[in-house]
């Protein structure tokens, strides 16, 4: 889980989209999904890592979770793949 407040936006939709690679099941009931994000520091990605974030900024965490959601459509088919 990344510590430091400063990546590059390629960095931090590289963490995403590994993120979700690793953690992207349509099948997971919604309890385990929540579990899931909370525990990998995606319901709140702007708090400290010691409360359950990643420790990022404000405008990294507002990235990282658009990315999150153009990616998530791409697996559901919304959107093409060009991402």
């Amino acid at each position: 889980m990344p510590k430091e407040s400063v990546m590059a936006d390629a960095e931090v939709r590289e963490t995403v989209r590994s993120w979700l690679t690793e953690h992207w099941d349509i099948n997971r009931p919604l309890d385990e999904w929540r579990e899931c994000l909370v525990d990998g520091g995606w319901a709140a990605p702007a708090w400290p890592v010691e409360f359950f974030g990643r420790g990022y900024s404000v405008e990294q965490a507002v990235q990282g979770l658009r990315f999150a959601a153009l990616q998530v459509a791409c697996l559901f088919e919304f959107l093409p793949k060009v991402i």
